[in-house]
């Protein structure tokens, strides 16, 4: 019921003393840790929403954009640790949207390790530096981050959000749904989080579940490409094959049609799969999509040999689709009896 009337350069002090304010009132002890605020530039705190701003979008140019403003952020303020941190996740998500995917994975952990070495006890920070380490394949240093991050702060949406993906990539996919879970009951109108759910509930078999996330997301933005291609994937595991290939029609979603492809081959239109993929290698589209998708494709089609060509070049690239998503992907069950398989698995670091 107060008012504070500042000028802009003392938001953070306003900030601090509306803490107080509100902790003498409820009679509650602020911790050092709930009282700090990471930047006391007002320029570079600007900088950073909008950063984050265009991260949550979720496309190449806005990521893009983001890492833009993220560097300005930083310059602005060198110790500047959650602006480290965004940054460092903007090269992660960037990995899933350009190829080759290592060429931005590499860059991730520098700033992901500086953020934790300027604020040690922020959590997303490990965190983020332990989705960093996984997408490297160092699983054990990765799973050492994860659970020094839930220590630091198991109230965060953020920690828990990474910790279901890292643990779906190691096909510990009921402690993945259980923590997503949490990750939503903190934050339940996240579409990045929903979108996370959707992922992990496949990877976990949970198809009707998925498919349920990835509409309640549409709801909240019917233009959220992802949630739509999840959708599309959901559908398409469960036999609703005209649902799917609306979805994957959904503008954003399907680069290079080659999720349709995979769901025409699912349903037994074989040719028109084939057709769909000659049609998409002889387009310049093929630069942009992960082999992975295209491995998925010819490996509903019984075409082993081209599915194991294209999961070694996603492999040699670095692609985190592979890396997140190979273990317990369902699409890859017609691979799984092929000795490769087992192989590729061993140089994952997932045997």
């Amino acid at each position: 019921s107060e008012r504070y009337d500042r000028v802009m350069e003392d938001i953070f002090d306003v900030q601090d003393e509306i803490s107080r304010a509100i902790a003498e009132t409820l009679k509650v002890k602020l911790t050092g840790a709930d009282a700090r605020h990471h930047t006391a530039d007002s320029v570079a705190y600007e900088l950073y929403l909008q950063g984050r701003h265009h991260l949550n979008k979720r496309t190449s140019e806005n990521l893009l954009k983001a890492v833009g403003y993220l560097e300005q952020a930083i310059a602005q303020d060198p110790d500047y640790a959650l602006a480290h941190h965004a940054l460092g996740y903007c090269f992660l998500v960037l990995a899933f949207m350009l190829r080759p995917g290592r060429d931005w994975t590499r860059k991730a952990p520098a700033p992901m390790r500086r953020a934790c070495e300027t604020d040690s006890r922020l959590a997303e920070a490990h965190a983020g530096l332990a989705f960093a380490l996984s997408s490297q394949l160092q699983w054990a240093e990765a799973n050492k981050e994860l659970r020094c991050a839930i220590e630091l702060d198991s109230n965060s949406a953020e920690v828990w959000d990474s910790s279901a993906l890292i643990l779906s990539a190691q096909s510990r996919t009921d402690e993945a749904i259980a923590h997503i879970g949490r990750s939503l009951a903190i934050e339940p109108l996240s579409l990045v989080f929903h979108h996370h759910a959707a992922w992990v509930l496949i990877l976990g078999r949970r198809y009707d579940e998925a498919i349920e996330r990835s509409r309640r997301a549409i709801e909240l933005d019917p233009h959220f490409a992802l949630a739509h291609m999840w959708l599309a994937v959901a559908c398409t595991l469960t036999g609703r094959f005209e649902e799917a290939r609306r979805e994957w029609q959904t503008p954003g979603v399907d680069e290079g049609n080659v999720g349709l492809a995979y769901t025409c081959a699912v349903s037994g239109e074989a040719e028109e799969a084939r057709r769909l993929l000659r049609e998409f290698t002889a387009s310049a589209t093929q630069a942009s999509v992960d082999p992975f998708a295209v491995a998925l494709v010819h490996a509903a089609l019984g075409e082993t040999d081209a599915a194991f060509g294209c999961l070694e070049t996603a492999f040699q690239e670095g692609s985190v689709r592979l890396i997140n998503m190979a273990k317990c992907d369902p699409r890859l069950d017609p691979l799984r009896s092929d000795p490769r398989w087992q192989n590729l698995l061993g140089r994952l670091g997932l045997a």
